[in-house]
């Protein structure tokens, strides 16, 4: 089970204690806002890629080193997962976002070739939480709360996945499912501004959504259609938080699965998916593009495989939907 350190003094302090024995991953955004630059045993992922085989070759001084710390997000996390995996050594993790719950699960996305894919490395064995830190990241932290609504759609494809596919629920589901209905209760209650400042309950759900994942042994609990729409959304841009993608690919998942739920909707409103589109010049004719490539995921069946055709046929229609949701409904 992940950790988590809640420390309530600067996360500058709490790296220098660390400096002797640690092993440092970061990325310059992670750094930018902190006072300490002169991290000795240090690794900057500008100097790395997230292909196996260069990682494999890493000529890494591991002298007297017994933990490696991630400092950032998804990539930094990734390679860290993969290292500390593959050399033994604890992993802690010092996020400087909750972007996404890939912090708190045993996967890392990498590269085989040219090939990307999900490889089975390790779950940190320590979530440093310092909130004057996070709180740099402001609204890019209500982007993790995503991974915990896309539950909604994910459970929606498995049920089908069993109906289709020989698939079978088991108890994971029913926690999935206990999750996402006490985050909607939750944000339902709350203003967006509490939302915002309530950093400490965003991490505790996004951590809890990704360790399901750990416990089922795959994404399934809460990731399938839209976390296909969402990959084929982030090939589109040289980088987008995962977030943005996984928001939209929810509310078209739900809309191929005739499974909307305006609750979940106007969550996603809530937190902000209208402004993060704008700004990422996200509109129907983009979704209608985006809808006209997807394809299904070899290992998990989806409502993508049984609608893959009639998706495309239909993905004027759709993209019209998406946008009725998010711009002309109102509750």
């Amino acid at each position: 089970m992940i950790s988590i350190k809640y420390i309530n003094y600067r996360i500058e302090k709490f790296l220098s204690n660390h400096q002797s024995d640690s092993l440092f991953i970061y990325s310059p955004s992670a750094l930018k806002n902190l006072t300490i630059l002169n991290l000795d045993n240090k690794i900057n992922i500008h100097n790395l890629n997230k292909n196996v085989e260069f990682l494999d070759k890493i000529d890494l001084n591991l002298q007297n080193i017994n933990n490696i710390i991630a400092i950032g997000g998804g990539s930094v996390i990734d390679i860290a997962k993969y290292l500390s995996y593959k050399l033994d050594k604890k992993l802690i993790v010092v996020l400087s976002a909750i972007s996404t719950n890939a912090f708190s699960t045993n996967k890392a996305c990498l590269y085989v070739g040219n090939q990307k894919v999900t490889i089975l490395t390790k779950e940190p064995d320590e979530v440093v939480y310092c909130d004057d830190y996070l709180a740099k990241a402001n609204k890019i932290n209500l982007l993790g709360l995503m991974d915990v609504l896309s539950i909604h759609t994910a459970l929606k494809d498995w049920e089908l996945s069993c109906v289709h596919n020989k698939e079978h629920l088991d108890y994971c589901f029913n926690l999935a499912k206990k999750l996402l209905k006490k985050v909607v209760l939750f944000l339902n209650k709350k203003t967006y501004e509490e939302i915002i400042n309530n950093r400490k309950f965003i991490l505790k759900v996004v951590c809890k959504s990704g360790v399901i994942t750990n416990l089922y042994g795959s994404g399934r609990p809460e990731s399938a259609s839209e976390h296909i729409i969402a990959k084929f959304i982030e090939y589109q841009f040289d980088t987008i938080p995962h977030g943005i993608a996984v928001a939209n690919g929810i509310i078209l998942a739900s809309i191929m699965q005739n499974n909307i739920d305006y609750d979940v909707i106007n969550l996603l409103k809530k937190l902000g998916i209208c402004e993060f589109n704008l700004n990422y010049l996200i509109d129907e004719k983009f979704v209608f593009k985006i809808l006209t490539m997807l394809k299904p995921r070899p290992d998990r069946f989806t409502i993508i495989d049984l609608e893959e055709y009639s998706i495309k046929r239909k993905a004027e229609k759709i993209a019209l939907k998406w946008k009725e949701l998010l711009y002309d409904y109102s509750k």
